[in-house]
Protein backbone atom coordinates (compact mmCIF):
# COMPACT_ATOMS: atom_id res chain seq x y z
CA UNK A 1 0.00 0.00 0.00
CA UNK A 2 0.76 3.27 -0.54
CA UNK A 3 -0.07 6.89 1.67
CA UNK A 4 -0.94 10.19 0.37
CA UNK A 5 -1.85 13.35 1.99
CA UNK A 6 -5.82 14.21 1.63
CA UNK A 7 -6.13 17.29 3.77
CA UNK A 8 -4.51 19.73 1.71
CA UNK A 9 -4.50 22.47 4.34
CA UNK A 10 -1.15 23.90 5.23
CA UNK A 11 1.25 22.28 7.87
CA UNK A 12 2.56 24.34 10.67
CA UNK A 13 6.25 24.33 10.98
CA UNK A 14 7.59 21.80 14.16
CA UNK A 15 4.50 19.58 13.33
CA UNK A 16 4.79 16.36 14.85
CA UNK A 17 7.05 14.12 12.86
CA UNK A 18 5.85 10.69 14.14
CA UNK A 19 6.30 7.52 11.83
CA UNK A 20 3.33 7.00 9.75
CA UNK A 21 2.12 3.41 10.62
CA UNK A 22 0.81 1.62 7.46
CA UNK A 23 -2.00 -1.00 7.99
CA UNK A 24 -1.54 -4.81 7.08
CA UNK A 25 -3.76 -6.12 4.85
CA UNK A 26 -4.81 -9.37 3.28
CA UNK A 27 -7.21 -10.59 0.69
CA UNK A 28 -9.21 -13.76 0.51
CA UNK A 29 -12.57 -13.47 -2.01
CA UNK A 30 -14.08 -10.57 -1.25
CA UNK A 31 -12.78 -10.94 2.47
CA UNK A 32 -10.44 -7.94 3.67
CA UNK A 33 -8.39 -8.41 6.66
CA UNK A 34 -6.68 -6.16 8.65
CA UNK A 35 -4.25 -6.47 12.01
CA UNK A 36 -5.80 -5.58 14.76
CA UNK A 37 -4.69 -3.41 16.51
CA UNK A 38 -5.27 -0.76 14.16
CA UNK A 39 -6.80 2.55 13.62
CA UNK A 40 -10.64 2.94 12.89
CA UNK A 41 -10.57 3.65 8.84
CA UNK A 42 -13.17 4.26 6.56
CA UNK A 43 -12.88 1.78 3.64
CA UNK A 44 -13.76 2.89 0.13
CA UNK A 45 -13.63 0.57 -3.23
CA UNK A 46 -12.92 3.19 -5.93
CA UNK A 47 -13.30 2.45 -9.91
CA UNK A 48 -11.49 3.54 -12.22
CA UNK A 49 -13.45 6.23 -12.97
CA UNK A 50 -12.72 7.94 -9.15
CA UNK A 51 -16.28 6.61 -8.31
CA UNK A 52 -16.69 5.09 -4.91
CA UNK A 53 -18.59 1.98 -5.76
CA UNK A 54 -18.83 0.83 -1.83
CA UNK A 55 -17.81 2.74 1.79
CA UNK A 56 -17.64 1.39 4.89
CA UNK A 57 -16.06 2.91 8.95
CA UNK A 58 -14.23 -0.18 9.48
CA UNK A 59 -14.03 0.57 13.53
CA UNK A 60 -10.61 0.10 15.48
CA UNK A 61 -11.77 -3.61 16.93
CA UNK A 62 -12.96 -5.05 13.34
CA UNK A 63 -10.40 -7.51 11.58
CA UNK A 64 -12.61 -8.52 9.17
CA UNK A 65 -14.59 -7.06 6.37
CA UNK A 66 -16.66 -8.73 3.84
CA UNK A 67 -17.47 -6.95 0.55
CA UNK A 68 -20.13 -7.59 -1.49
CA UNK A 69 -20.34 -10.08 -3.97
CA UNK A 70 -21.08 -7.99 -6.80
CA UNK A 71 -18.10 -5.92 -6.85
CA UNK A 72 -16.04 -7.93 -9.62
CA UNK A 73 -13.04 -6.30 -11.60
CA UNK A 74 -9.75 -4.19 -10.06
CA UNK A 75 -10.44 -1.53 -7.64
CA UNK A 76 -8.40 1.50 -5.55
CA UNK A 77 -9.04 -0.27 -2.03
CA UNK A 78 -8.32 3.02 0.19
CA UNK A 79 -8.25 3.06 4.08
CA UNK A 80 -8.82 6.59 5.68
CA UNK A 81 -7.75 7.82 8.91
CA UNK A 82 -7.97 11.67 9.53
CA UNK A 83 -5.86 13.27 6.70
CA UNK A 84 -4.35 10.41 5.65
CA UNK A 85 -5.31 7.81 2.79
CA UNK A 86 -3.43 4.52 3.19
CA UNK A 87 -4.46 3.22 -1.16
CA UNK A 88 -3.54 -0.06 -3.18
CA UNK A 89 -5.13 -1.70 -6.16
CA UNK A 90 -7.78 -4.78 -5.72
CA UNK A 91 -8.84 -7.76 -7.69
CA UNK A 92 -12.53 -9.08 -6.89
Amino acid sequence: MSVKKIDNSPTLPGGTKNPIEFPTVNQEGHTIQIDIPHAEYVLNIVDSNNIVVYTVVVPSTVSEVELPESLSGTYELQLIQGDLCFYGDITL
